[in-house]
């Protein structure tokens, strides 16, 4: 999980790299024309690019919208890595058959729950 945060952050930190150049393309001072001169080395293009073909973040957000530790399993897309499509399945059957357990235990409960009486009046 802490590996996969790091990627994340590192995909946020490579997207805002182009943003971060052209904002710097006007400047004068040595440092800030190395640090501007750094930031067009092409291989940060080609880091973002793999880990766009990698990582796919709308993934990250459940149905409600919100931020999950449970999504982020699902975060690197399916057929990169054949173990991980095979945990991710096991994990959402197994999700499934404890949502289908506690869905019958309600229903057995509902059944069972006997009619109020009004002892008090």
């Amino acid at each position: 999980q802490y590996d996969l945060n790091n990627l994340l952050l590192l995909k946020q930190e490579l997207s805002s790299v182009n943003q971060i150049e052209s904002s710097l393309r006007h400047v004068n001072s040595p440092l800030l024309v190395k640090v501007r001169t750094s930031l067009q080395d092409k291989r940060l293009d080609f880091l973002l690019e793999k880990l766009s073909d990698i990582i796919d973040e709308t993934m990250l957000t459940s149905k409600t919208g919100k931020k999950s530790k449970d999504n982020l399993q699902f975060v690197i897309r399916p057929n990169i890595f054949p173990d991980l499509d095979e945990l991710r399945d096991a994990y959402s059957n197994l999700i499934n058959e404890v949502t289908q357990y506690e869905q019958q235990l309600q229903s057995a409960l509902k059944d069972q729950s006997p009619p109020r009486s009004n002892i008090f009046p």
